[in-house]
């Protein structure tokens, strides 16, 4: 799974779905078996349109969530060992998305330092590192022309890699000058590049170790789970002024699982699929969209051009974000055709997320 994949994935949207079966009834719970805690009243907040931001190219309020994640309950329903080892592994999946957030916001708060001076300078370095490369090779061509003999030699080739070096030399000296700006402004403001860059360095070294544990965490999921390989690229909600909302599902293939679970009697993709890059799993329509302030409740529904479909029923979440992130959790059913004519149906989770800084 791509690394882009590995962050945020569950969080307390499993919760959302911990009593819930196949059937959406709740699961009842033993008065002698339960251990009686403690709850605090969770404040659930309204989430009117005029809430989001308004896109400048539509001049509507939208959100688009890029950090989608589905799973379906492995069976019939939510079994309680695989709830447990789900809410564990949340836990832990949500911890490194903090992670990786917080080591974002240093990176790009060290990026932003005296005007970006340092993006700047390593840009200026790349550049003059190119143009020296290109200058290199232009030599190389033409020392070869001349060391034939006059007679031999191709004036023409000769011109243009004395041009092509002289275009060099010039993008050499502009990314030279760029440095030193560069370089000036990070003087001014007391900072070492090189110390910065160092810094940076360490940043990204724990970003790829972070992600690295991130992936552990979803090779782990997927054992109790069917998760979809290839996530929903985007979902975007927008809402126009007549009321409403318009939802898109950007590039999920709804065929795809990182571990599918298929026997005999229970088969989550259409059986005429003939393998992997069918477009039919790709090809998706939203209808019955809604919204509601309350809760910031968005339900749609998704239909793959296989006739399978998802019916999501999503709430803000996570109100108290300290990215001031955009949460949305909660329940998906997914009815498959089956090709005894009968359908299958199956529930699962989604969390969608948006990404401001990463």
């Amino acid at each position: 799974m791509n690394a882009n994949r590995n962050t945020a994935v569950l969080s307390a949207a499993a919760v959302l779905g911990l009593g819930l079966s196949a059937s959406g009834c709740w699961m009842r719970v033993s008065p002698a078996h339960a251990k009686r805690v403690s709850v605090e009243a969770v404040n659930i907040q309204t989430f009117p349109p005029q809430d989001y931001a308004v896109d400048p190219a539509s001049g509507i309020p939208t959100v688009e969530l890029r950090n989608v994640k589905v799973f379906l309950w492995l069976g019939e329903g939510p079994q309680p060992d695989k709830v447990s080892s789900v809410k564990v592994i949340s836990r832990e999946i949500d911890r490194l998305d903090d992670a990786g957030f917080d080591l974002t916001a240093q990176r790009l708060a060290l990026e932003s330092q005296a005007n970006n001076a340092y993006l700047r300078w390593t840009e200026a370095k790349e550049d003059h590192a190119k143009a020296e490369n290109d200058r290199n090779r232009a030599q190389r061509k033409l020392d070869a022309e001349l060391a034939k003999p006059e007679a031999q030699q191709d004036q023409g080739k000769i011109q243009a890699y004395r041009d092509q070096i002289a275009v060099a030399d010039a993008a050499m000296a502009d990314a030279d000058a760029k440095q030193q700006a560069a370089e000036n402004d990070a003087g001014q403001a007391g900072l070492d590049l090189a110390q910065v860059g160092a810094q940076i360095d360490d940043i990204n070294n724990q970003v790829s170790d972070n992600t690295a544990k991130g992936q552990a965490q979803v090779d782990q999921l997927t054992d109790v789970v069917d998760f979809y390989s290839q996530q929903p690229e985007k979902v975007k909600l927008e809402f126009p002024a007549g009321g409403g909302v318009n939802v898109s599902v950007n590039d999920w293939d709804t065929c795809s699982y990182y571990k599918a679970f298929a026997t005999d009697n229970n088969i989550v993709m259409d059986p005429n699929i003939p393998g992997e890059d069918d477009e039919r799993c790709t090809t998706v329509e939203v209808s019955n969209t809604s919204y509601e302030a309350y809760a910031g409740r968005v339900k749609f529904t998704v239909k793959a051009a296989t006739g399978a479909e998802w019916d999501f029923n999503l709430v803000r979440t996570r109100y108290a974000d300290r990215f001031q992130r955009i949460f949305f959790q909660g329940r998906v059913e997914g009815r498959f055709p089956l090709a005894n004519g009968k359908v299958l149906t199956r529930t699962g989770i989604a969390k969608l997320v948006d990404k401001k800084n990463n």
